[in-house]
C-alpha cells in the first residue's frame, strides 16, 4: 500500500495516542490527513492544534511543558474537523441516544454506564421506554427507531469535507460517543457520507471497554477494527457488524508497552522518588471519575497497613480524577504529582518504571490494571458489594475478572495479609495466567505483530481485493 490518501477522524484531539501505533504503520509509506474533531482537555493536560507550526500539541497547564504529538516533519496534514449541523441533527440526536439507550435495556444491564447514558436523554422519554419494559416491544421501537436512523441522508458539509480532501480511506476514532454542551457528534457521520461517495470506511474501537459502555455504532463500514475475541463477539453480538468486517488487530493503545525503552534501575528509580529501594512498593492505579469519584479513604487504609510492615506507597491518579485527592494525607506520594495520560515519551517511561518496579498494583476497575499485567506486576482488584455496578455487574470488567489475572481482596485493610499469601506456587499459577491473558487480549494475531501493523495489512488487504 503505497501513495494512498487516508484521512483520520479523531473525536477528541487525545485520541491520538489510541491509534498511534496504526498511524506510524500508515505514515511510512502514505500521505496522511488528521482531523481533529474537538480539541480537549483532560485536568491538567490540554490537547490542541498550534496552527502556526500545524502541530497537535500536549500541553501540561500547570507547568507549562508542551509536547508535540504531532509536527510537520512528519507525513501528516492536521486540520480542524467539522461538524453536521442543519435541520437533521435535533432528530438524530434524540433517535440515536435513544438507540443506544434502548441497548442497554434489550441487555437487561443495570451499572453504570446505564446512568451516564440516560444523561442524554430527556425525563420523559426515559419513563417511556420504561412503562414499555416488555423486551419483545423495546425491540419492535428500536428497530423502528433504526428504520427511520437509516433513511436520514448523509450531511452536505461533512460530504464536501470529504471531497475537498478526497481521501482513499477514512478511518474514524471514537465514532460512539453522546452529543454534549450541544455540539453534534458527528464522526460516525463520515462512515455515511464515505459511503455516499464511493470511499472506504474503517472504525477503530478505542479501548477495551468501549463496545459495551458507550454507545451503538449506527451505522457500518467496510472494516471493523477490534482488539480481540471478546471484542468481536461484541461487534457482532450488540452493534450487529457482519462477521466479514470485523477484523481482530490487538490492541493499538497497549502496543506501547511492547516497545524496548531504556528505563531507570530499581535503585535509581526509588532514589529519583525519594524512597527506599530495600522496601517493597505497591502502587494503588486510580480509576476514572465515572467509575469512583472518593478512593480517598482506600488510600489512605492502604497507606496506614503497608506503612506499619515497612512497606511503601506511591499513587498513581487516573488523569482524569486527581481532584478526589485534593485533602489526602501528604505523606502519601503521588507519581506523578498531578497525574497524567501516558501519551508522551517521557510519560510512557514513568509508567513502565513505576509499574515495573513495583511489587505489585492494586485498583478497582481501571485500565491501568491491564498495563499492569502486560508489564508484568502481579494486580490486586479490591472486589468490594458496593462496587458491584461498576465490577461484577460491568461485563468487560467481568470478564477479565473471569480469567483469574487479578489477585483479589476483599478490603484493602486485608492486604497484608494477602500478599504474605502470595506464595511462589500462587505467583507461578498467576504469573501464567497473565502471559496467557496478554496474547489472548491484546496481541491475538501473535506476541511479535503489533496491533498497528496488523491495521496496515487488513486496510492493504481491502484494498488490493476491492
Amino acid at each position: 500500500m503505497i501513495n494512498k490518501k487516508i484521512l483520520i477522524v479523531l473525536k477528541y484531539a487525545s485520541f491520538y495516542s489510541y491509534c498511534e501505533s496504526i498511524i506510524k504503520e500508515l505514515e511510512k509509506e502514505n500521505h496522511l490527513t488528521l482531523c481533529v474533531q474537538e480539541e480537549n482537555q483532560i485536568n491538567f493536560t490540554n490537547y490542541y492544534i498550534d496552527h502556526s507550526s500545524m502541530s497537535l500539541i500536549q500541553k501540561n497547564i500547570n507547568n507549562n511543558d508542551s509536547f508535540a504529538l504531532v509536527d510537520k516533519s512528519r507525513n501528516i496534514k492536521i486540520v480542524k474537523g467539522i461538524h453536521r449541523k442543519g435541520k437533521w441533527t435535533k432528530i438524530l440526536r434524540i433517535i440515536r441516544e435513544s438507540l443506544n439507550y434502548l441497548s442497554f435495556l434489550i441487555r437487561g444491564q443495570d451499572n453504570t454506564f446505564v446512568k451516564l447514558q440516560s444523561k442524554y436523554l430527556s425525563n420523559k422519554i426515559i419513563k417511556i421506554f420504561k412503562i414499555i419494559r416488555y423486551r419483545p416491544l423495546l425491540n419492535i421501537l428500536f428497530f423502528c427507531l433504526k428504520f427511520i436512523h437509516n433513511m436520514i441522508p448523509s450531511d452536505k458539509n461533512i460530504n464536501n469535507f470529504i471531497k475537498d480532501i478526497d481521501p482513499d480511506i477514512v478511518l474514524i476514532v471514537g465514532a460512539n460517543w453522546p452529543t454534549r454542551n450541544n455540539q453534534f457528534s458527528s464522526e460516525i457521520d463520515f462512515v455515511k457520507s464515505s459511503k455516499k461517495l464511493k470511499k472506504y470506511s474503517i472504525l477503530h474501537v478505542v479501548s477495551w471497554d468501549n463496545l459495551i459502555s458507550r454507545g451503538l455504532y449506527h451505522y457500518k463500514p467496510n472494516l471493523f477494527f477490534v482488539w480481540n475475541k471478546n471484542h468481536f463477539d461484541e461487534a457482532k453480538k450488540i452493534h450487529k457488524m457482519p462477521e466479514k468486517i470485523i477484523k481482530v488487530i490487538g490492541a493499538p493503545f497497549m502496543d506501547k508497552w511492547f516497545e524496548e525503552i531504556k528505563i531507570k534501575s530499581k535503585k535509581e528509580f526509588f532514589d529519583s522518588i525519594g524512597l527506599d529501594s530495600n522496601k517493597p512498593l505497591v502502587t494503588y492505579l486510580g480509576s476514572a471519575v465515572n467509575i469512583s469519584k472518593n478512593e480517598k479513604f482506600i488510600v489512605e487504609n492502604l497507606y496506614e497497613k503497608l506503612n506499619k510492615n515497612n512497606m511503601q506507597l506511591i499513587v498513581r491518579a487516573h488523569g482524569s480524577n486527581i481532584d478526589q485527592f485534593k485533602n489526602i494525607n501528604k505523606k502519601i506520594k503521588f507519581i506523578p504529582e498531578n497525574g497524567e495520560l501516558p501519551d508522551t515519551d517521557q510519560s510512557k517511561k514513568l509508567m513502565i518504571e513505576t509499574i515495573k518496579h513495583s511489587d505489585f498494583t492494586i485498583g478497582i476497575n481501571t485500565t491501568a490494571m491491564i498495563d499492569s499485567i502486560i508489564l508484568g506486576t502481579p494486580c490486586i482488584a479490591i472486589i468490594k458489594e458496593e462496587y458491584s455496578k461498576i465490577q461484577i455487574q460491568t461485563p468487560h470488567f467481568n470478564k477479565v475478572m473471569k480469567e483469574k489475572v487479578f489477585i483479589n481482596i476483599a478490603d484493602e485493610k486485608n492486604i497484608i495479609n494477602r500478599i504474605n499469601e502470595f506464595n511462589l506456587k500462587e505467583k507461578s499459577l498467576v504469573t501464567n495466567k497473565m502471559n496467557e491473558f496478554v496474547k489472548n487480549f491484546c496481541r491475538p494475531n501473535g506476541i511479535k505483530t503489533s496491533a498497528g501493523r496488523k491495521a496496515y495489512d487488513e486496510i492493504d488487504s481491502l484494498i488490493k481485493n476491492n
